[in-house]
């Protein structure tokens, strides 16, 4: 018996001194202290943005008896306490239980003294919720938030991070104060995007939204629409011809048209559900094209946007005019292809065939040809017709396309040129003397005599020209020289002209 006594008056003894150090870690509060100590200072709350758990951070209160802090959690005025700390010397706090990720949340916190006196709470900090709207129709992120509150003016803007994939946040943009909401452009359907919004303190203090992610689903638009062919047919028809990347689930199309390349905005064909992989059209414009137009397939959504777009299908007009028996020729660029590589001039003359008679660089928009070397074409009537052919590239085929102008025709009229002098000694300058017509003559005579009136050249054959020695074979001395000319055009007009020519022997 005396030794379970013994046993027992030792576990009650434990049991005392247990208790006695548990109450030594209790405030020793005196029932005599009613004075409230001075509040904290509630700095901000930030969310941690990968979990939804929230930070807190204060100013200690000032007095020299405070004990520790309570943490309050509520809304509308309404505080629940969730934690207190024992440690006059903490001035942060993470809330493990918050969900910050789904609403905004609210703080308080409070100061206890020693005597278990409370001070009065802090101003209100609540997180900032962000939330995202994708719209499928525009292809944009909508991006909102509810606001820091707890700063009032010393809150001076907000930045918006956000990343696509697997990237790394980045600033996409910066907002003042007063402005709750933004938009995200151009972005790549099908991809993952998370935003962070972070609220900006005139000390430097940041406070972070809730992270809010969203897949940018909605169908991609055809990975290419590319002008094969913008060519003027027929007369006064221009026939286009694209090919699509058919594998697009969008198959609604609209042809669009317009006199400068920017503002393609009359529609002019539809396609509601269009699935080849080429597409042709043939286009009769209302007004004659004298001046260039503009084409672009473009393929609308399921909102009817549009969501992309061919280049500009480019109808080549050439202007022209003749002077001092040249042809001056200019034309529009072509827009049409990715690359351009060259243009090519035709040129068709009474009753010959279209031939090449020039290439250029994509670079070049005029071009000149000389009359005078267009005068012994049989036929020719002095009228000069050119077409321009445009080649390019795209880059998802890189084969070669081609598109042609409209045919310009420049009447060049029945003029003829003498020259008033010419050296024939042989050295390869000047050496003729020949008229230069803007025709071929269908009748020709040139007579050509001295000062005494003796006949030392003639001909009925404009290609024959006179090299300065009369009908026996010998170089005419130097001195002046008169000539009569008659030339008949194609269309009849007789032509009458006389006058000198200086022979200059050197």
């Amino acid at each position: 018996m005396e030794k379970n006594s013994i046993i027992s008056l030792g576990i009650r003894l434990g049991l005392v001194l247990f208790l006695l150090a548990a109450v030594a870690t209790i405030p020793a509060w005196s029932q005599n202290d009613t004075i409230r100590p001075a509040p904290p200072v509630l700095s901000l709350v930030s969310v941690i943005p990968n979990t939804g758990f929230v930070t807190l951070r204060w100013t200690k209160s000032p007095d020299k008896d405070v004990a520790g802090y309570i943490i309050y959690q509520g809304k509308n005025n309404i505080w629940i306490a969730i934690d207190t700390l024992y440690n006059p010397n903490i001035e942060s706090f993470e809330d493990y239980r918050a969900h910050a990720d789904f609403f905004p949340v609210s703080y308080v916190i409070a100061a206890i003294d020693t005597a278990g006196n409370p001070s009065p709470l802090t101003a209100e900090h609540t997180t900032n919720y962000l939330t995202t709207l994708f719209d499928a129709c525009t292809g944009n992120i909508y991006l909102s938030w509810t606001g820091y509150k707890g700063w009032g003016d010393q809150l001076v803007s907000y930045a918006i991070y956000g990343k696509e994939g697997n990237n790394d946040f980045k600033l996409l943009d910066s907002v003042s104060s007063g402005v709750l909401a933004d938009t995200l452009t151009q972005v790549i359907p099908d991809k993952d995007y998370c935003f962070v919004v972070k609220a900006w303190h005139t000390n430097g203090w940041v406070s972070h939204s809730n992270r809010k992610c969203i897949t940018a689903t909605m169908p991609p638009p055809p990975d290419y629409i590319s002008v094969d062919e913008a060519s003027v047919i027929g007369n006064n028809q221009v026939f286009l011809k694209f090919s699509i990347d058919n594998t697009s689930q969008l198959q609604h199309y609209i042809l669009l048209r317009g006199t400068t390349p920017d503002r393609c905005s009359d529609t002019i064909m539809e396609w509601e559900k269009y699935t080849e992989a080429e597409l042709s059209y043939t286009d009769v414009p209302e007004d004659s094209l004298k001046a260039p137009l503009y084409y672009r397939l473009a393929v609308l959504n399921e909102c009817g946007r549009m969501v992309r777009q061919s280049l500009p299908a480019t109808i080549l007009v050439p202007q022209g005019y003749h002077e001092n028996f040249n042809i001056y020729l200019s034309w529009n660029p072509c827009l049409s292809y990715d690359t351009l590589e060259k243009y090519t001039i035709y040129r068709q003359t009474g009753n010959h065939a279209e031939e090449l008679v020039a290439e250029l660089s994509p670079r070049d928009t005029s071009w000149t040809e000389k009359i005078e070397s267009l005068q012994y074409m049989a036929g020719n009537s002095g009228i000069y017709c050119y077409r321009i052919e445009a080649t390019g590239r795209n880059h998802f085929s890189w084969t070669e396309q081609n598109s042609f102008s409209a045919t310009i025709c420049i009447n060049a009229g029945q003029h003829v040129y003498l020259p008033n002098a010419f050296t024939p000694n042989q050295d390869g300058q000047n050496d003729f003397f020949v008229p230069v017509f803007s025709f071929a003559p269908e009748k020709y005579h040139l007579i050509i005599r001295n000062r005494w009136g003796t006949i030392v050249f003639e001909s009925y054959d404009y290609l024959h020209a006179w090299d300065g020695k009369d009908k026996k074979g010998s170089p005419v001395q130097q001195g002046v020289y008169n000539y009569y000319l008659y030339a008949e055009t194609p269309q009849g007009v007789k032509i009458r002209k006389k006058g000198y020519v200086m022979v200059i022997s050197k």
